[in-house]
Parts: structure tokens; C-alpha cells; sequence
């Protein structure tokens, strides 16, 4: 029986797996390599989204902590993937410390409501064949995704009649570099992604809304005690915290600390602390425009102030009392009035895009704005000089570039550009 399992164990692993990892992203291919076959002991790993990958270096961890780390954050991880990920770095190492990460973003949702399924391929096409893969694949979606999770080659099946589509995807994979699983872009190795790119100051710019603050389902509390009883049971050391990200995100959304509220009244109640690195205050980290390559998610510069932070909490260098404030809000008023960025609402109609301006602002103060039109031709033409009026509009069927200063108390606080048309 043992040796019929295992038979059919290496055929599930050939369709699930193998298949899977010929239409894996270079990227998660390295990173789900490296830890896998890591031949040190995994002793502190962090889990979590996209902020979680780009906000502990391993390389500088490592060395101050004396321990050997590693980064398993992944785009778009859900909690239920975190817990996937902490059950299979499990199997092969004695873990001593877990950090995950909770980013309001990946939160408030139901499985079963899932209409989007690659941040679970990113991790489950690399899991050789298991209890916790079948687990975590049953429970990731409704029953209409099964044949898609189960084969991974069913997901891109209309893409194979494409002329030159797979014989492209095929060579791309015979390339040393990927059997070689040499790290790509701005993979640091440990699976951790350090970007030298940089905001310029005073350049934030969205269009529309950002993603709302939810509150935690049903599905997130039971995937927080899956988390909280296997770490309980292995006796790892366990910790909750959010990645820092712009005040320009944070006030933006109006109501940060509904969130804040939320997970650290349901994370004390079951014993636990959570640590919110928005919460800092500036003496113990000091974040600005040039610290991100967008307006959420850290580059290496930023990266390394939080790992040396994070490693000061481990080594108990710091008194973690002192490093948070009681409240977004209470961070926010300690500052000197700022403008951090620009929201452009826009409505559009079958001729014209109706443009509106709104800064992000932590003070209230009369705004005035030039805005110059740039062209597709390379002709920039004067809008409006200096004025308080917050909309224009432009005709849908022009190109070109939007340049808005902002100006309060007769200096200009931020320059950001919008593009438009096709």
C-alpha cells in the first residue's frame, strides 16, 4: 500500500508540480527553489504579501540576529497561504521565531469568493504533493477552480494554439539562467526583493480611490488561529505586524486605525501583539518619499531601516513601549503640516475626461494649482496659473501629459504629472 501511495504521490506531483513550474514566473521559481533546498536550518522566517518580501533583508538579518533567515513573502499572500507556507518551511526546518505580515489589503475577503487564483498558484505550484498542498488548494477557492489547480496546465490551455506560444515558454525555461535559478530583477537572494528605484519628493500621484479598509472575516480569524495553533504546538515564537507604507497611502484612506483597532483588539484577546510599523514614531524609524518605489511597498534603502528595526525588537535592544504611537492618527498630528500627495478623480463621458484634484494633505489650508498641458506633439500649453479651481477637463481624444503644481502659502509643495489618453 505504502509503495502504491508513493507511485501515485510522484504521478500528482508530475501533473501538479511540474507542470506548474513551466509556467512559473522566473522569480517565484528561485525563491520557491531556495527554500526548499536551503541546507541551513531555517530559524527565523517572515510570511506575508509583497510588503513582506520587500521589507526584511536577509543578508543584513543574518547577521545581526546570528541566526539564518529567510523571506517568504510572495505577491498578493493571503493569510491562507501564509499558513500553507509556515506548514511547509515546517517540514524541513526547526523553526524558532515566525513573523507575519497582516497589509489591510489582503484581508476581508472569503475563499470561497475568490474569482482571481494566482497568488495561490505562486505558492502551491511549487509544493510537492502533500496533506497541506491538497488542503490548501481545496479550501483556496469554490469547487469551479479545482481542474485549474489541480492541472496547472489547463490555466493557459488557450494559449497553447498560439503560433510560437509554447515553443517561446519552453525556450525560455531551457535557458541557464532559470535551471541555473539565478536570481532575476531585484531578487536579493532568501527571498527577499530590494529595488534601487525611488518617489521623488513631493511626485505622489493616484487616479480614483485606493482599496478600502476591511474588516476581518470569518475566513481570516481561521486562518490567524491556524497560524497561532501550529506555532503553539511547535513552540515557535510568534509575531503579527504590518509593513510600513506612505503617509500618502494611509491618509488617504481616512480610516487607518478602524484597522489598527481591529487586529490588535483580536490578537490581544488571543494573546498576542501586533506590531504596525506605520505606528513608528520617527525616532525609531524614519521613512520618506525616497525610502519607496511606490506609495506602499519599501526599496532596499527603506528595507534595511526596518530590518535593522526588527532585528533591534528580536535581540531586545529596544523598548518596544516606546517604539509605537497609540494611533495613526496620534503619528499624523505630531507632524508639521504637509501635503503628501495628489488624488485625480476623474469622470468621463463620451467626449471629454473630467479631471478633480485632490491633495492628500494632514492639515487643512487653502490649495492653489498651475497645470500645464504637455502634448503628444511635445507642445505645452498653459491651463491655468495659480488659481484654486481643482477641475478641468480634457477631450478623450488627445494624448499627452497633465503637469499639476501645488501650491500652499505661495510655495510649491508637489509637482506630479497625469498622463491621459490612449
Amino acid at each position: 500500500a505504502g509503495r502504491a501511495f508513493g507511485v501515485v504521490q510522484q504521478l500528482v506531483q508530475a501533473l501538479t508540480g511540474l507542470a506548474g513550474r513551466l509556467f512559473q514566473h522566473p522569480l517565484d521559481h528561485a525563491c520557491g527553489h531556495e527554500m526548499y533546498t536551503s541546507e541551513k536550518n531555517i530559524d527565523v522566517l517572515f510570511l506575508g504579501s509583497s510588503h513582506c518580501m520587500r521589507i526584511f533583508d536577509c543578508e543584513i538579518g543574518d547577521k545581526l540576529l546570528q541566526y539564518n533567515t529567510f523571506n517568504g513573502g510572495t505577491s498578493s499572500q493571503f493569510l491562507d497561504g501564509s499558513y500553507a507556507m509556515l506548514v511547509e518551511a515546517g517540514k524541513n526546518n526547526t523553526l524558532k521565531e515566525v513573523w507575519v505580515e497582516l497589509y489591510y489589503g489582503q484581508l476581508g475577503r472569503l475563499n470561497k469568493e475568490r474569482t482571481e487564483m494566482t497568488a495561490t498558484y505562486i505558492l502551491s505550484d511549487y509544493m510537492p504533493f502533500s496533506f497541506n498542498k491538497l488542503r490548501y488548494l481545496l479550501l483556496a477557492s469554490s469547487s469551479e477552480y479545482y481542474v485549474n489547480s489541480f492541472m496547472p496546465i489547463r490555466r493557459t490551455c488557450e494559449n497553447i494554439f498560439e503560433e510560437g506560444y509554447t515553443k517561446s515558454l519552453v525556450n525560455k525555461k531551457q535557458e541557464e539562467s532559470y535551471k541555473n535559478y539565478d536570481y532575476v530583477d531585484s531578487y536579493l537572494g532568501k527571498g527577499f526583493i530590494g529595488s534601487d528605484s525611488y518617489i521623488e519628493s513631493g511626485t505622489y500621484m493616484r487616479l480614483n480611490d485606493f482599496w478600502p479598509v476591511a474588516h476581518l472575516t470569518e475566513d481570516d480569524k481561521e486562518n490567524l488561529q491556524n497560524i497561532i495553533g501550529y506555532c503553539e504546538k511547535n513552540r515557535i515564537e510568534l509575531h503579527f505586524f504590518s509593513a510600513p507604507m506612505s503617509d500618502f497611502r494611509l491618509v488617504s484612506l481616512n480610516n487607518y486605525d478602524d484597522y489598527v483597532t481591529e487586529i490588535s483588539e483580536y490578537l490581544k484577546e488571543n494573546g498576542y501583539d501586533y506590531y504596525d510599523f506605520n505606528l513608528c514614531k520617527p525616532e525609531y524609524l524614519n521613512l520618506n518619499e525616497s525610502d519607496y518605489i511606490d506609495d506602499n511597498h519599501l526599496n532596499k534603502l527603506g528595507a534595511d531601516k526596518v530590518t535593522n528595526l526588527i532585528c533591534k525588537i528580536i535581540n531586545e535592544q529596544v523598548d518596544i513601549e516606546d517604539i509605537f504611537e497609540l494611533s495613526y492618527n496620534v503619528k499624523i498630528s505630531k507632524q508639521v503640516p504637509k501635503v503628501y500627495g495628489v488624488q485625480v478623480f476623474t469622470t468621463t463621458n463620451e467626449e471629454n475626461t473630467i479631471y478633480e484634484i485632490a491633495p492628500v494633505a494632514n492639515a487643512e489650508e487653502e490649495f492653489y494649482y498651475t497645470i500645464n498641458d504637455s502634448c503628444a506633439n511635445g507642445e505645452v500649453k498653459l491651463i491655468q496659473e495659480m488659481d484654486t479651481n481643482n477641475i478641468f477637463i480634457i477631450p478623450n481624444s488627445e494624448k499627452g501629459v497633465i503637469l499639476i503644481d501645488v501650491w500652499v502659502n505661495g510655495e510649491i509643495t508637489n509637482s506630479v504629472k497625469v498622463p491621459y489618453g490612449e
